[in-house]
């Protein structure tokens, strides 16, 4: 099935969301957008390993993997959009969306390493969508932002691009955080606190340069998601093929 007849479809799960009722584990949640392939991979509820390539579809409780130098992009239901940079991991515990209503119910798990976040048409987003880190729980208002989860420790930092995030760590003080701002959560859940700079790297957020274990390798700078290439770049007129160094063929 397409992805545009399973979002016309999706009323199917939007009375799920008035019963109540549990919903089919890996349900189709979106798909990818990025074109060109670069080794991530998608591991299902069901065990079965697939590498995501361009138009694969991504299921709920489905964990999305990198490695070092991979990246990917996702769009979702209501056309919420996940880029994943390189040795990154993230699960997507669910997604719900009733186009009809724009009300919807979503969860994603970001597990490790670096993403771009840029929030859909789900109305309900406020209450219904759940972003969760090791350290910190995200409420988003109408939100763009990058993150970046430290892979040894869970240590999470927060960059908001536009609208605002309320940042929940696992312990200590709450942080509201509007455009620009940057927050931090350590390991030791101490509290959210205002950054005047992001660390870089580890940590880095836009910074896709060699490091060590911690360092995101593979990150996708400050422009925009485009169709699909985590560098924002233009991918011309080659419809995605590349030579595997991001030039066209």
């Amino acid at each position: 099935m397409s992805f545009l007849s399973r979002l016309l479809s999706a009323t199917v799960l939007g009375a799920a969301l008035g019963s109540g009722s549990a919903i089919a584990a890996e349900t189709e949640i979106g798909e990818v957008m990025q074109q060109e392939f670069l080794g991530a991979e998608g591991l299902r509820e069901s065990g079965a390993r697939e590498s995501l390539y361009f138009n694969t579809d991504v299921f709920s409780s489905e964990t999305v993997e990198t490695g070092r130098g991979g990246r990917t992009a996702l769009r979702f239901l209501d056309g919420t959009q996940l880029q994943v940079g390189g040795n990154s991991s993230v699960v997507l515990d669910r997604f719900i969306y009733d186009p009809d209503t724009e009300v919807g119910d979503a969860a994603i798990t970001f597990t490790k390493g670096l993403f771009r976040f840029t929030s859909g048409d789900m109305r309900n987003k406020d209450a219904a969508m759940v972003l969760k880190t090791p350290t910190a729980t995200l409420s988003i208002r109408g939100t763009k932002f990058l993150l970046w989860v430290a892979p040894k420790d869970g240590a999470t930092e927060l960059l908001v691009e536009e609208g605002s995030v309320f940042v929940i760590p696992c312990g200590g003080n709450a942080v509201f955080a509007r455009r620009s701002e940057i927050i931090q959560v350590p390991a030791d859940c101490s509290g959210a606190s205002r950054a005047s700079e992001r660390s870089n790297p580890p940590g880095g957020l836009d910074d896709a340069g060699p490091g060590g274990d911690d360092s995101p390798d593979g990150g996708f700078g400050d422009s925009e998601p485009g169709d699909g290439n985590l560098d924002g770049g233009d991918q011309g007129t080659s419809d995605g093929q590349t030579d595997g160094s991001g030039n066209d063929i």
